[in-house]
């Protein structure tokens, strides 16, 4: 539709205009954003934790199974 410097442009020319109510709901609906992406980051940070367990385990085994048997 437009670009991006214009839409910026056109978005705070609509803040400057708007009343309190609709700037907080603007911020609302900006933080739901950034806290759906945090939450997103959190899965994948849960999941890459949960495999380096995982390897920390299995290294752990395989370097107490070595120790023994020397």
């Amino acid at each position: 539709f437009f670009s991006k410097g214009k839409a910026e442009s056109m978005r705070q020319e609509r803040m400057r205009t708007a009343s309190v109510d609709d700037k907080l709901q603007d911020l609302i609906s900006k933080s739901d954003v950034i806290t759906s992406l945090l939450e997103g980051q959190l899965a994948v940070l849960n999941e890459q934790k949960e495999k380096v367990e995982g390897n920390l385990s299995v290294t752990l085994d395989e370097r107490e199974a070595v120790g023994g048997e020397l």
